[in-house]
């Protein structure tokens, strides 16, 4: 197969919407309905609805807490704000969930709690058409391969393994990992250091029109906005 020719030196994706069609429905009562019953297992007594209201409350005060510890000044974000750039790590929120209810969890049962709410809160997900032929098609016309993700890692890196997408990038940058997230210029520019990345020979392919496309103009980015069908 001939290789194509490339604007781009780099090329950075999304995730969900972009790659990997994903419905989530995180008010299902019967959801949490098992993850209360989980709760009870190890100790922590709850009831659906209440540990609903918990958790929305935690992520709540999770936030607040990341965007006073990592906002700063956001210098040349002209996108910048509590609701569109504090990120959190998942675990921390489920990990209190327990320690409210007079619970010292370890670290594997944290894990498998949020690995478990994502599943009973998974609606449907799948591969994108084509997505791995595209991927390929790049890499082997000399393409270097980045997504750049809004996304929990303990969630995301199973779906990425079960999809087996992994190998098509030279580098994954998830925004729990660090704090903040798209379209935060932080985001963006911390793939560019991270990679040593040129802006100008870079393309942003995303769903979303603020995160992906304003948010990699911002980092100086060429975008490229996708549209698909959803399930």
């Amino acid at each position: 197969m001939n290789k194509m020719t490339l604007r781009y030196d780099n090329y950075i994706f999304d995730l969900y919407g972009t790659l990997i069609d994903i419905r989530t429905d995180e008010e299902d009562i019967s959801a949490w309905e098992k993850m209360a019953l989980l709760y009870r297992y190890r100790g922590a007594d709850y009831r659906a609805e209440e540990l609903r209201k918990a958790y929305v409350s935690a992520v709540h005060d999770a936030l607040e807490a990341s965007w006073a510890e990592h906002s700063g000044d956001i210098p040349g974000n002209r996108c910048a704000g509590r609701e569109n750039t504090a990120e959190i790590r998942i675990e921390t929120v489920f990990r209190r969930l327990y320690e409210d209810r007079g619970v010292c969890p370890e670290e594997e049962l944290v894990l498998w709690t949020c690995r478990i709410f994502r599943i009973v809160t998974t609606v449907s997900i799948r591969l994108f058409p084509r997505v791995k032929e595209r991927l390929r098609r790049l890499r082997e016309s000399g393409a270097r391969v980045y997504l750049l993700t809004n996304a929990q890692r303990v969630f995301t890196e199973n779906e990425l393994r079960i999809f087996g997408l992994e190998e098509y990038f030279d580098g994954i940058l998830m925004s729990s990992d660090v704090y903040f997230k798209k379209p935060d210029r932080r985001f963006y520019q911390r793939l560019i250091d991270t990679y040593g990345l040129d802006p100008a020979r870079c393309l942003m392919s995303g769903d979303d029109a603020v995160c992906d496309m304003a948010g990699a103009r911002n980092a100086g980015m060429d975008g490229f906005l996708v549209k698909h069908r959803h399930l």
